[in-house]
C-alpha cells in the first residue's frame, strides 16, 4: 500500500492507512516551508488537525484513528507512553517499574525500538540514566522533539512552535 506523504516545514511525516487506520508512521525534517500533502481525504485532515494540536501542546500524543500490530507486553509498554507529559523524560527502568514490571528494562528497549507509531506512542520521551539512547526516527529527532515539547512547558517559550504551525 502506498503512503501518504505530508511535507510541513520543518517536518516531513509517511503514513500508512488500512482501513482508514494508521499503522505505520515515519517522519523527518523537511526543507521547504508551506504545507504540501501527496493526498487528500478526511482522515488526513484529521492527521494534519492531531499534528497541529500535538504540536502546540494541547494533546499529549498525535490522537489519530489507528491500528496497533503488537504482543500485549509491547502494547502495555506503549499505551503506559502515553501518560508521560510533553516537556517530560523517564528512563527505561521507570516505564518497566511503571508496567509492574522492573526487571525487564531491556524488553521495554526492545518494544520501544519496534514502536511502528511514533508521535501516537511518543517513545522519544524515555532516555537511559546516562544519555538519551535511541529513537527509531533518529537521535536528532529525538532532541528536537524534547526541545520542542520542554519549550511548550515554559512560560518564556510557550509559543515557539508557533512560525512553524502559521504555514500550514
Amino acid at each position: 500500500m502506498e503512503p501518504c506523504k505530508i511535507f510541513w516545514f520543518p517536518f516531513w511525516f509517511e503514513f500508512y492507512l488500512k482501513e482508514n487506520k494508521v499503522y505505520k508512521l515515519k517522519f523527518g525534517f523537511n526543507c521547504e516551508m508551506g504545507l504540501k500533502v501527496s493526498k487528500k481525504n478526511k482522515l488526513v485532515e484529521k492527521f494534519i488537525s492531531a499534528l497541529r494540536d500535538f504540536f502546540s501542546g494541547k494533546t499529549w500524543f498525535l490522537d489519530v484513528p489507528h491500528e496497533l500490530k503488537a504482543s500485549k507486553f509491547e502494547t502495555k509498554v506503549l499505551e503506559e507512553l502515553r501518560n508521560i507529559p510533553p516537556g517530560e523524560v523517564i528512563t527505561y527502568s521507570e516505564l518497566a517499574k511503571r508496567i509492574g514490571n522492573p526487571l525487564a528494562v531491556r524488553a521495554v528497549g526492545r518494544a520501544l525500538a519496534k514502536n511502528p507509531l511514533p508521535l501516537v506512542y511518543p517513545c522519544h520521551r524515555v532516555v537511559s540514566k546516562k544519555d538519551l539512547r535511541g529513537f527509531s526516527q533518529g537521535l536528532l529527532l529525538k532532541q528536537v522533539l524534547l526541545y520542542l515539547e520542554f519549550g511548550l512547558n515554559s512560560d518564556s517559550k510557550r509559543h515557539i512552535f508557533d512560525k512553524f504551525l502559521r504555514f500550514a
